[in-house]
């Protein structure tokens, strides 16, 4: 988000002009009586005064918000177990607003549903956003959210034109709950490079092959993660679909719901592939 922009106030400057009437000739007859111009005076010199421009309204909603939120003290956020993500998140905020503290705690998005819930249902309200995959918001904490749009206040925000395909775009079909503000590549295997021929990994198709069996593991499609992405997208693919998921299954994959055990285990080997791991 971008600060208040400082408005400058412009002084005008009133120039007062003196005005010399020379004397005429001397003749036989009296010189006419010159004709003194009018006084000048500041009304006729200086500009109309300015008329303070109205503010937009989205500005007076910003600064009403920024108010709000110093009087508060705090915004509460959950968001991804990133450190360098929440470096940048917590120090960029505190530089542009001083007097409001975010409080930063990182989640992986198995972790988010089960905490909002815990919290809601002892009547406890803190979070005030939460930055998570889609699966997590859509599917775990969907019934503990409230519409975001009335939230959107910036022009950066708010004018579509500066946003891909010029619209925003939300997860959700009403299109006012998940908004989607970044794009992640997520790797859809991992594999041990002083094992495995990445040449031996060209498709789907290739890690259901019997010598991997008992080798794969999976992250949990049941909980929120790249297991579940992965997983529906084998089942719409029409080069996959339930055929490709009876032959997956065939290979005996192991299920983990730990994101540094997932990893771990490829590196020493006990495992030579990782489906959907995490990006963290």
């Amino acid at each position: 988000m971008k600060g208040l922009k400082n408005h400058t106030i412009l002084t005008l400057a009133l120039v007062l002009v003196t005005l010399l009437v020379a004397s005429g000739c001397k003749s036989s007859t009296p010189a006419p009586q010159a004709t003194r111009a009018p006084a000048v005076t500041p009304a006729m010199t200086s500009a109309p005064a300015a008329t303070p421009q109205p503010k937009a309204a989205w500005e007076t909603k910003w600064e009403t918000t920024l108010q709000e939120a110093k009087k508060e003290g705090v915004v509460y956020v959950y968001g991804p177990p990133m450190p360098d993500v929440r470096t940048g998140w917590v120090d960029g905020f505190q530089k542009a607003y001083p007097g409001i503290k975010l409080d930063y705690t990182a989640l992986s998005g198995g972790e988010v549903g089960p905490k909002v819930k815990a919290e809601h249902g002892a009547g406890v309200y803190n979070v005030d956003m939460v930055v998570s995959g889609t699966t997590t918001i859509l599917t775990s904490i969907r019934p503990n959210t409230q519409p975001i749009k009335p939230f959107l206040i910036l022009p950066e925000v708010t004018d579509t034109k500066k946003w891909m395909e010029g619209k925003l775009e939300f997860a959700d079909k009403a299109g006012e709950t998940n908004l989607v503000f970044t794009y992640a590549t997520y790797p859809a295997i991992m594999y041990n490079t002083e094992i495995v021929d990445p040449a031996e990994i060209t498709s789907w198709w290739d890690i259901v092959k019997p010598k991997w069996k008992g080798k794969i593991n999976l992250w949990d499609p049941a909980v929120p993660g790249a297991g579940g992405s992965a997983t529906q997208l084998w089942y719409v693919h029409p080069e996959l679909g339930q055929k490709y998921f009876e032959a997956f299954i065939a290979n005996e994959p192991v299920i983990m719901r730990d994101i540094r055990l997932q990893v771990e285990t490829v590196g020493r080997a006990k495992y030579l592939l990782a489906v959907a791991p995490s990006t963290t």
